[in-house]
């Protein structure tokens, strides 16, 4: 499980794996009940909220359960909700007593976007183990949130997120950069950005995504 930044994306319905599994697509949908459940009365317009359930579940058999929060005027997908259930999953020094739950919520800003924009995505994985005879219940939780889009960000080099992706090995071998904070978007909002950085960088809390 230390690979929890790239099943954030590839769980959340932003990124679904092109196998594997069972996802509501085109090709899937009539292995689905599909119900609106409710609408949601808004200033601006009216929020439909669609469930779809995999009918044909099995034992052990990995799919999703979606529930989706579509605009009636715009027909806009503004957050996605996923239930992933049987996820397959190795662990080398533990057993899992029942395959392991995924829920996701991903939320989109379609407010002057064709195509709704990714906000944020969390990801929390269930488990229940057996370590050394001891059973031991346990959850994993991930959150990314999108503060702002940057067009300065398409001339950054950033690497893709892979199935092997280590995110301690990431993590240890970024570099601090104090130029990229000095001009970070987000940071200079703050009227108090220089003794904001001063203070981040005594407890030692910058890092960057981008490559070192």
């Amino acid at each position: 499980m230390n690979n929890q930044s790239y099943l954030t994306f590839s769980y959340s319905g932003y990124l679904l794996p092109s196998k594997g599994g069972k996802f509501v697509s085109l090709e899937t949908l009539k292995d689905y009940d599909i119900s609106i459940d409710k609408y949601i009365e808004q200033s601006n317009q009216s929020i439909a909220v669609v469930t779809c359930k995999y009918k044909k579940a099995k034992k052990n058999q990995y799919y999703v359960n979606s529930t989706y929060y579509i605009g009636v005027e715009d027909s806009k997908v503004y957050r996605l909700e996923n239930s992933v259930f049987n996820l397959p999953i190795r662990l080398s020094d533990a057993t899992t007593k029942f395959p392991p739950v995924v829920t996701t919520i991903a939320t989109f800003n379609g407010a002057g976007h064709p195509v709704p924009v990714l906000e944020s995505v969390s990801t929390k994985v269930f488990l229940s183990l057996s370590v050394r005879g001891q059973d031991l219940n346990t959850d994993i939780s991930s959150l990314l949130t999108i503060y702002n889009v940057s067009d300065d960000l398409k001339k950054q080099q950033f690497e893709a997120l892979n199935r092997n992706t280590r995110d301690k090995n990431v993590i240890e071998s970024l570099r601090y950069d104090p130029e990229f904070w000095k001009n970070n978007p987000i940071v200079k909002q703050t009227t108090l950005e220089d003794s904001f950085i001063k203070m981040m960088e005594s407890k030692s809390a910058f890092g960057t995504m981008t490559n070192p």
